[in-house]
């Protein structure tokens, strides 16, 4: 059993030839200028520098504020039929019970 096991790892570990830096992700390694791959633009963000400078930026924040407006404006309006419609359910129930007790 531990025979088979060494040899398992002889086999796989040893004897398997060595992987290349290319077939590793490039955050792994380094290329061949010698800069780091593994670093993202939004490092910079994370690290505390400078976050880039989106042009759109102030149009788009309102463009998706004007949509959240709008999502809440259609959530509250749907919440007032739905509570509309529960109101005229309790009053049909409440005309049965009278009418039951009368």
């Amino acid at each position: 059993m531990i025979r088979g096991f060494f040899l398992f790892c002889f086999l796989h570990f040893v004897a398997c030839p060595p992987i290349s830096l290319s077939s590793l992700p490039t955050f792994w390694h380094q290329d061949q200028s010698g800069g780091d791959q593994g670093a993202t633009k939004d490092m910079g963000k994370m690290l505390g520098g400078e976050e880039e400078k989106d042009p759109d930026a102030q149009k788009k924040e309102e463009e998706r504020q004007e949509a959240l407006r709008q999502q809440e404006e259609e959530r509250k309006a749907k919440h007032a039929r739905m509570e509309a419609e529960r109101e005229k359910v309790r009053q049909q129930i409440r005309d049965k019970v009278r009418n039951i007790l009368c």
